[in-house]
Parts: C-alpha cells; sequence; structure tokens
C-alpha cells in the first residue's frame, strides 16, 4: 500500500492537562505582578517560556510523522486484535519521540490500548503493532488512527488523525451455548439412542477440561486429581446425526433495534457452528431466503473459517411479515438432519407451535438466555490454535 493512499483528517497542537495547569499559573502570575510588582514576574515569565518551548518542540519533533500502510487482519468482533502498519518519520533532523498510536479517534478514557513508540529516528521506518477492537462484524474498508507526542515537556500536545484503506475481515462474536448435544438427542428421539454404542465401541480423539452440563461419565479421573481440575476423553463416533442449520434473514421493521437483533441471531449461528464442530458434529449451514449454496462442514476446525466468513458477510432483508418457520422447514429439510432454525421474529413471545424434526431459536424470545449467551468468558484462543491462525 503506498504512502499517497493514506489520508490525513486533521492535526492539531494544544496544550496537555499539566500545561493547562501551567497557563494558569502563568495567568495568576501574571495578575499578581500586575499587582505587587517586583520579582514576582520572573515565575510567569519562566512558565510562559517553558510553555511556548513545549508547544514549539511538540509540533516540530512530531509533525513530519506519517502511518504510511496498515496490514489487513481477520479478526472476532469483540476480541482484541493488533494491527500491523509502518511508522514513518520525514524529518531529516530532529527525532520523533514519545509517539503514540490509538484506533480510532482520541479518547483517551476509551482507548486504552495504544502503542508507544519512544523514539524514531530521522528518516526511518519502523513497523509496530496497535491494539484494536473492533465491534461490528463484516468488511472494513478503511481504519481511523490518531497520532499524540507531548515531547518534549509533556506540557503541550501534537495531535494528527488519519484514514488508511484496508481489507478487515470482523467475524461474528462467538458467545457460549448450553446443553445444545441434549437437545438435538430429544430432536432424533430413541432412535438416535438405539443407534448409540458402548463407550468403547467409539475411537479416543484425545484430553480436553470438561464443559459445564456435561456428563461425567467420560471424565479420566487420574489426570483429573493430577491436573486439579476435571478433564475428560474426547471419542470421536459416528453416531452423532448431521445437523442443518437455518439462519433466516428476514428482519421485520428497520429500528436500530431490529438490526441488533439480526445480529444477536448471527452470532447465534457462528457460536452454534463452533461448539458443533467442537463436539464432532457434521453440519450444513443454509440461509433463507437463500443466497448461496449450503455449506457443508466437516467436524474440523479448519474447516469452519470459511463459515464463519460467509456469517460475517450475510445481510439482513426487511419484510413487512415473516415467513412461518414450518414453511421454512418445508422447503429446506432433507432426510436424517436435524434442523435448528434461528431468526428472530420480532415477538417479545414465545412464538409459534414446535415442528417436528425442529429445534427452533427466536432470539426475540425470552427464553433464549436458557441456550445462548452473547458473552464468553474464554476468547477464540482454541480455534486458532486448532485452525492454524487466521488469514485473510
Amino acid at each position: 500500500m503506498s504512502s499517497s493512499a493514506t489520508e490525513r483528517l486533521s492535526r492539531s497542537l494544544r496544550l496537555s492537562p499539566a500545561g493547562q495547569t501551567v497557563l494558569a499559573f502563568t495567568v495568576a502570575g501574571l495578575i499578581a505582578t500586575t499587582a505587587f510588582g517586583g520579582v514576582l514576574g520572573l515565575l510567569p515569565a519562566t512558565a510562559l517560556a517553558l510553555l511556548l518551548v513545549s508547544l514549539t518542540g511538540a509540533w516540530l519533533h512530531a509533525k513530519g510523522t506519517d502511518l504510511i500502510s496498515v496490514g489487513d487482519l481477520v479478526c472476532f468482533a469483540g476480541e482484541e486484535a493488533e494491527l500491523a502498519l509502518e511508522l514513518n518519520n520525514r524529518s531529516r533532523w530532529l527525532a520523533a519521540r514519545d509517539v503514540t498510536i490509538w484506533h480510532g479517534p482520541y479518547r483517551p478514557q476509551r482507548n486504552r490500548a495504544n502503542a508507544l513508540i519512544a523514539t524514531l529516528e530521522p528518516r526511518a521506518r519502523r513497523t509496530i503493532r496497535v491494539p484494536i477492537k473492533l465491534n461490528e462484524r463484516g468488511r472494513h474498508r478503511s481504519c481511523e488512527l490518531t497520532l499524540t507526542s507531548t515531547f518534549p515537556l509533556g506540557l503541550a500536545e501534537y495531535r494528527a488523525s488519519f484514514r488508511l484503506p484496508t481489507d478487515h475481515l470482523v467475524l461474528p462474536r462467538l458467545g457460549a451455548v448450553r446443553s445444545i448435544t441434549e437437545r438435538l438427542r430429544q430432536l432424533r428421539g430413541e432412535s438416535w439412542q438405539a443407534q448409540r454404542t458402548s463407550e468403547g465401541a467409539d475411537e479416543f480423539y484425545g484430553l480436553r477440561d470438561w464443559r459445564e452440563g456435561e456428563s461425567q461419565r467420560l471424565v479420566h479421573w487420574k489426570i483429573s486429581a493430577r491436573r486439579g481440575q476435571p478433564i475428560v476423553r474426547e471419542l470421536r463416533g459416528e453416531d452423532r446425526p448431521p445437523v442443518h442449520i437455518v439462519l433466516v434473514r428476514q428482519v421485520l421493521g428497520t429500528s436500530r433495534k431490529r438490526h441488533d437483533a439480526f445480529e444477536t441471531a448471527v452470532s447465534l449461528a457462528a457460536t452454534l457452528c463452533e461448539a458443533l464442530v467442537r463436539e464432532k458434529f457434521r453440519l450444513r449451514l443454509s440461509f433463507w431466503p437463500g443466497t448461496s449454496e449450503s455449506l457443508q462442514i466437516e467436524p474440523r476446525m479448519d474447516r469452519l473459517l470459511p463459515v464463519l466468513r460467509e456469517l460475517a458477510c450475510v445481510e439482513h432483508v426487511l419484510v413487512d411479515r415473516a415467513a412461518a418457520p414450518a414453511a421454512v422447514r418445508n422447503e429446506l429439510a432433507s432426510r436424517g438432519e436435524a434442523m435448528v432454525l434461528i431468526w428472530a421474529s420480532g415477538s417479545r413471545r414465545t412464538v409459534t407451535a414446535p415442528v417436528s424434526g425442529t429445534w427452533l431459536l427466536d432470539v426475540d424470545s425470552p427464553t433464549l438466555f436458557e441456550v445462548f449467551s452473547p458473552l464468553r468468558r474464554e476468547g477464540p484462543g482454541p480455534l486458532l490454535m486448532a485452525a492454524g491462525g487466521l488469514r485473510s
């Protein structure tokens, strides 16, 4: 990315909070000098000189500093990531000192994460990483960054804002789901129970931490005692039913609240996909009304990333009247699959009668919290490790 692609939005020079305090002292000293005269005038004169030196120094040491390029990234909504970019000092004689890079507009109380560069020599470039947090999923084609410096005395602050073209892909926010295996077992009924073989007939796959709500029959007690926490044996069996997750794109109304409801539905779909892949289910993901062919998901973490990318870019459809879940079921159902239908009905009541073989998840239902929590106690680290990292 060339330097010409970077847009400088603004730059300014102002007194820092410490400089404002010194300025108040200077004004008070000048008033006292006018009233009483004498050597009192030396103090405000000295303070005024310090302010002038600080203003001049901050401007000269930072005005030649530019952000040249930005690295693209793939990250999860609401999760902190690191943005790679280059810092360039165009000055021939002065080093840039005490430079801080903030993501977004300068809001010190909110933008606590930043990157600090103590010294950047004249005519030098340096690649740095700035911590950022993007809360909205989808493609982000630009990124706003703010550069500040209070060198040399901390009494004045130079501030410059930049907009850089990017291609950030923000994946849906991952939450947490509860008791999904049990609910899918209920969909299949006794036919699935009859297919289950004894524990020893399944293939040993690995060890992992015990999750809340799971049965303790697979706990490996010796290793659990050694580690001080429950550890279970993970088995790879062929008895898990294939699951068809359908995300209904229809949204009633145009308010921000309805937009947020659809975002919750997307987050729920992504969370379900990740949780079921962890449990070694075979999945199929569809959007209704359809935008493309159904996505097949094998029970491997590295096969999950293309699905999350699709969910990152899916868009809602505004309608006056939503379709009935039974109609969606009849259009998309296939034999041998347990269907999970995710939608935003626009009603605060528990909606519709049960549909045979379908698990209805309405994000507007007050009972949703029994299954889904948008808050996640752990980040997607295990997913990244299993998939070998996220790449755009």
